[in-house]
């Protein structure tokens, strides 16, 4: 067959032959030529294998997604497989050649190529074989190593047919990958069968927090019909006081007992409020309270009263907003913890006991705090309440 010329019927006999007589097929296969022919196959079977893809992109993805998707990925696919079988051709050719070179055979580029483009008959083959991993993954799977071990047949005797390779060498090769393509045959199993048990794990995980939200809100419904005793309406009242009333007053004494309750959580790093901070925040949001839509104005004002930027001085509010909100909430637990057994055990006071920490332990991590940030802001409750009010109102 000439560089310029190409017989499509012969095209046909040939895959047939590869397929059907392999052995007869590569004796006799023509190790010249030109790279023309084995191009212009690679392209054919490219062609056939895209025209499979794009098949099954439509039949199972777009089954899935109303056809659209399916359409376009069968479409972005259809380009990609074809120009993966000429690129797959000239590196299945270097793949061919480097065995060959092992097995003492051929060393010529095109005869390898040429083989390379005759094992791509199984190419098309295997796009048709891939609807089975839409069917069932592990019956997909086993074809698929199948079609692989076929082609490592093909491989051995082209080897030893056409580029006239040690047969020894050329077993031991073939043995070697098929163990390879065993293993990730096996490892594809494992690893298919972990993602099946974690999507079920989650899927159950789901369902049971769907479950225990659905009766914590049951019996939060139940409870709140409930008439609340004495003790827990004043520590409710209490936690209305600490967070919605701006005005709200000191604690009666610091949360020490509480403060034990959170120890762990405070910062180990430097103080974040001192009494000078608390003032020198005073100033500057008089200062510029009627210039919080003016940023440049603003930014400037701020910096008259000792704070180099903006950063700066919403880092303090945070500080102090949060120190505010982590002694409430602890002044909260602290009423908790002094008030009587039997109120104490009540599910009512075990939330609210629950849901004061859990905003102390936020509000101190939140802004770095210290213990000592805590005794400051008990120690100056009014300017700090101040400081909240205006704080949040020019956020």
């Amino acid at each position: 067959m000439s560089e310029n010329s190409f017989n499509f019927n012969k095209f046909i006999s040939d895959s047939k032959e590869t397929l059907i007589n392999p052995k007869g097929y590569f004796e006799k296969m023509p190790l010249a030529g030109g790279f023309g022919e084995p191009i212009i196959k690679a392209l054919l079977y490219g062609l056939v294998a895209a025209i499979i893809n794009l098949i099954w992109g439509f039949v199972f993805v777009g089954s899935l997604t109303g056809g659209m998707l399916g359409g376009l990925a069968g479409i972005g696919g259809f380009f990609v497989t074809i120009i993966g079988a000429i690129i797959g051709l000239f590196i299945g050719a270097l793949i061919v050649l480097i065995i060959s070179l092992i097995c003492n055979g051929s060393s010529d580029f095109e005869p390898s190529l040429r083989v390379a483009a005759s094992l791509m008959v199984l190419f098309p083959i295997m796009s048709l074989l891939k609807g089975f991993n839409f069917i069932n993954y592990y019956l997909g799977s086993i074809i698929s190593f199948a079609v692989n071990i076929y082609m490592l047949y093909l491989l051995y005797l082209a080897v030893i047919g056409v580029l006239k390779g040690k047969d020894g060498t050329a077993k031991i090769l073939s043995y070697v990958f098929a163990g390879i393509f065993f293993i990730v045959l096996i490892g594809g199993f494992f690893t298919h069968r972990a993602v099946n048990r974690l999507a079920m794990f989650g899927n159950e995980y789901k369902e049971s927090l769907s479950k225990i939200q659905g009766e914590l809100e049951k019996a939060s419904t139940e409870f709140a019909q409930d008439e609340a005793t004495e003790g827990e309406k004043q520590v409710a009242d209490d936690e209305e006081d600490m967070f919605s009333d701006a005005d709200a007053k000191r604690p009666d004494e610091f949360p020490e007992k509480a403060i034990v309750e959170v120890k762990s959580y405070f910062s180990t790093g430097p103080n974040m409020i001192t009494d000078e901070k608390i003032t020198k925040l005073i100033n500057a949001l008089d200062a510029s309270a009627e210039y919080k839509d003016n940023p440049e104005k603003f930014s400037e004002i701020l910096k008259v009263n000792g704070y180099d930027d903006v950063t700066e001085f919403t880092q303090d509010v945070i500080a102090v907003v949060s120190g505010v909100m982590a002694v409430g909430s602890l002044s909260g637990l602290e009423k908790i913890i002094n008030a009587p057994k039997e109120e104490k055990e009540s599910a009512k006071m075990f939330t609210m006991d629950q849901a004061f920490k859990s905003t102390a332990i936020q509000s101190i991590q939140a802004a770095k705090l210290t213990e000592q940030d805590l005794r400051v802001i008990y120690d100056n409750w009014d300017d700090v309440k101040e400081i909240q009010k205006k704080g949040t109102k020019s956020e």
